[in-house]
């Protein structure tokens, strides 16, 4: 129905029984009055957009009274009169309003997307996200000039500075390197949400480090016996790792972290998840006589094999290690050392070289990957076995007096 509203005439009309009533306004022709049978009254516009071939489209600009009829009437005249333009002003004015909430959504400072990045995707996703906060906050955050940046102004030579300034100034290669990924993966996290345009860390390259496996060294028969004494002098937790990092030739935190829940009941075998392994597969570990020794010496409380207040895993081993290096005299070594030792005895024991790489968990290649699934739990057992008592027969040398495993 078309007639000349007035405030009168809309207060006036009566709700429909069922849907809903409309009249059109004579005077701003395409301005339309809505009456819904639960008595609500609301605004809208009928217009073509000159030159657009999608004909006829319709908006709702408001609801009455809110919204008097002199206030429709302007609003009404205003999308006709940029229709007639070419103008589509309601389809402008909603993308305005997408873009404002949209940019009141992204983060306003690096620290916010990054403190995004870690809540929502490394807290559910890495294994060590703690470590990777940890990061954040020792290198990133407390670079308050590369932090408080705006994220779409930030640029490649600010990421290099501060990664400049972590090699220059703190004098960390390694970590200069760490803090370059997990900000590239921020700023990607970033691109896919359309947070930035661009990754500005994507350039940024990597710094040749040092292999830490290749820094570290062959630990005589001497060492061997100097550090296992050491370790036992020391006592539980510390040096119960790295005494059985001696035995089993694993890698520190596979021990260090080590929940009681991997261990068969009768300590015969230690099974790391691949979850825990860094070849992602599990990984049997066959445990000889002084292994379990070890283990059954250990304290019985809390979830972790090694912990200092049986809620946690251990966590001291730089101090751990300097205290070893004082008390045993080896210097210039790693624990990571360890384990090259006993893939070193290993090949002097004469152990087949395939049994040697399966100790030690080392991936499969090739073919073997796919039809070798054979756990050679037998042939490890033995190869562990075997180098346990000689190492059981360094550590009693010089003075023919064994040290019992159970010491300290």
């Amino acid at each position: 129905m078309r007639v000349n509203l007035t405030e009168r005439f809309i207060a006036g009309r009566k709700p429909p029984k069922t849907g809903r009533d409309e009249y059109a306004d004579t005077e701003a022709r395409g301005l339309v009055l809505r009456v819904t049978a639960d008595g609500a009254r609301s605004w809208a516009v009928r217009y073509t957009v000159r030159g657009d071939a999608k004909g006829q489209r319709r908006t709702t600009i408001g609801a009455f009274p809110g919204m008097p009829l002199s206030r429709a009437r302007g609003e009404a005249f205003g999308i006709l009169a940029a229709a007639k333009a070419g103008r589509d002003l309601p389809a402008e004015e909603r993308a305005k309003q997408q873009q404002a909430e949209a940019e009141a959504d992204r983060p306003q400072t690096n620290r916010e997307l990054f403190e995004r990045y870690l809540k929502l995707y490394v807290a559910k996703t890495h294994r060590k996200a703690g470590q990777t906060r940890r990061l954040f906050e020792l290198h990133v955050f407390d670079k308050p000039k590369f932090a408080n940046l705006r994220p779409g102004e930030t640029r490649r030579g600010d990421v290099v500075a501060l990664l400049d300034d972590l090699e220059t100034e703190k004098r960390l290669t390694t970590q200069r390197n760490r803090v370059r990924s997990q900000i590239i993966a921020g700023f990607d996290y970033a691109v896919e949400r359309e947070w930035i345009p661009a990754n500005p860390a994507a350039g940024v390259k990597k710094k040749a480090e040092p292999d830490p496996q290749e820094q570290g060294r062959e630990l005589t028969v001497d060492e061997l016996r100097a550090i296992w004494r050491a370790a036992v002098e020391i006592g539980y937790p510390g040096g119960h790792i790295v005494r059985l990092l001696m035995l089993t030739g694993g890698r520190r935190d596979e021990a260090r972290c080590a929940p009681r829940t991997e261990l068969a009941k009768d300590l015969s075998e230690w099974i790391i998840p691949g979850t825990r392994y860094k070849t992602k597969r599990p990984h049997l570990v066959p445990l000889s006589e002084p292994a379990r020794d070890l283990l059954a010496s250990c304290p019985k409380s809390g979830p972790y094999l090694f912990s200092l207040n049986g809620k946690k895993p251990y966590a001291g081993h730089s101090r751990l290690k300097r205290i070893i290096d004082r008390r045993s005299g080896v210097k210039g070594w790693t624990l990571h050392d360890l384990r090259r030792a006993v893939r070193t005895q290993l090949s002097a024991l004469q152990v087949p070289a395939d049994i040697r790489a399966r100790v030690l968990g080392h991936a499969k290649v090739g073919m073997d990957r796919v039809y070798d699934l054979h756990d050679f739990k037998a042939e490890k057992k033995a190869a562990l076995q075997r180098w346990a008592a000689y190492l059981m027969d360094v550590v009693a040398r010089r003075d023919r007096k064994v040290v019992p495993l159970r010491a300290g």
